[in-house]
């Protein structure tokens, strides 16, 4: 896994780019409308020609741009944009291979009732392999381990809001020209 991820950063390293992993950023450095670089969280300031993110336009947009930098009505489409396809990713340990290959997707990124996925993480992970167990019988027998990884640690860890894999939700009114807003897609 990875491979696309680094191939991308060495043709951008050959033209170039300096890449920085493990550096937080705080916010989007912005002067009369154009990106100059970034400052980080540690208070360190990147200049940079170009920026470039991947991340969710909320985490982008209401997180790491001040306010007074984004239009008023981009800035209140994003904040009612939603984010609706959280994962629940489990990492699995097997003695053998099980007879079903599963993949979980499309868990509520905020739980009913005031629940929170710290507290339900045991259950949804007994669901999970209750449920593979149904289609593949010996993946219960098989299981030696697993870690498990909610839409709350996903957003924490990964900065993925909501746990949402695909930054952000796959409705009409949030895709293709309309990504992050609409007439701002490019």
């Amino acid at each position: 896994m990875g491979a696309i991820t680094e191939a991308m950063a060495r043709a951008a390293r050959a033209r170039g780019a300096r890449i920085e992993t493990r550096a937080s950023v705080a916010r989007v450095l912005i002067e009369d409308g154009r990106a100059l670089g970034v400052e980080l969280e540690s208070g360190r300031r990147i200049p940079a020609r170009v920026v470039v993110a991947n991340v969710n336009p909320k985490l982008l947009y209401l997180r790491t741009i001040e306010p007074g930098q984004l239009a008023p009505e981009i800035r209140a489409h994003l904040q009612r944009s939603g984010c609706g396809s959280a994962s629940f990713r489990m990492n699995v340990a097997l003695s053998e291979l099980p007879r079903a290959s599963p993949f979980c997707q499309h868990f509520a990124p905020e739980l009913p009732a005031g629940r929170d996925w710290d507290h339900a993480r045991d259950e949804v992970v007994n669901l999970i392999i209750d449920t593979v167990t149904e289609y593949a019988p010996n993946f219960r027998r098989a299981l030696v381990a697993c870690s498990a990884l909610t839409p709350m640690d996903l957003e924490r860890r990964f900065g993925l809001t909501g746990g949402d894999i695909f930054h952000g939700a796959l409705g009409l009114e949030q895709m293709w020209a309309a990504r992050p807003v609409l007439g701002f897609g490019d």
